[in-house]
């Protein structure tokens, strides 16, 4: 049987978070959320407009900086 958590299709929040310059809190919490195929969140973060300046305001906010609402 395949191990589905591991090889090329899967994005470890390490790797996603490299990739499109999120903080690991916010890899894993996509991760969390959609899966960890890459077909699906390549889809999803691509789709995005947010910026590079964007991305890396979201890095230095903290938790508690961040709206959940």
């Amino acid at each position: 049987m395949t191990n589905k958590l591991n090889g090329p299709d899967i994005y470890s929040p390490e790797t996603l978070a490299k990739k499109y310059g999120l903080s690991i809190q916010q890899a894993r919490r996509h991760i969390n959320r959609l899966g960890a195929l890459r077909t699906e969140l390549d889809s999803f973060l691509a789709s995005s407009l947010r910026t590079d300046e964007h991305r890396s305001q979201d890095i230095e906010r903290t938790v508690n900086e961040v709206s959940y609402g």
